[in-house]
């Protein structure tokens, strides 16, 4: 998968001097899952995730959409996605690491998608 637009920030910040704290980051982490499963679709020239459980807990009161033209952009969307959902500010997502399905580099992205945090 291709360098993330978010890493190229974070390295970008970093090089200035305006990166995060170690400690910053660290108080976030909690609101990291372990797992979220996916419905993963394609609709003509799109691939669209519905977020369906996060740490096997249900999000039926939530809406969890997002899209992607290729493979690679939906999950860099999903991660967007899901820090958004859990209020985790841009500053500290860029520090943290991305979600990728389980066996994705094997297999491309097939539907009701398990997705673990790489």
């Amino acid at each position: 998968m291709k360098t993330n637009w978010r890493y190229k920030l974070a390295q970008i910040k970093d090089a200035l001097g305006f990166g995060e704290d170690l400690s910053s980051v660290a108080a976030y982490r909690h609101k990291m899952p372990t797992k979220v499963l996916v419905d993963v679709k394609k609709d003509g020239k799109m691939f669209i995730a519905t977020v369906k459980k996060i740490d096997n807990k249900s999000v039926d009161n939530a809406l969890i959409i997002t899209q992607g033209r290729n493979e690679e952009e939906l999950v860099t969307m999903l991660n967007d996605a899901l820090l958004s959902y859990l209020d985790i500010p841009l500053k500290i997502g860029i520090k943290m690491p991305l979600l990728i399905p389980e066996g994705y580099a094997n297999k491309g992205m097939q539907t009701k998608e398990s997705l673990l945090w790489a």
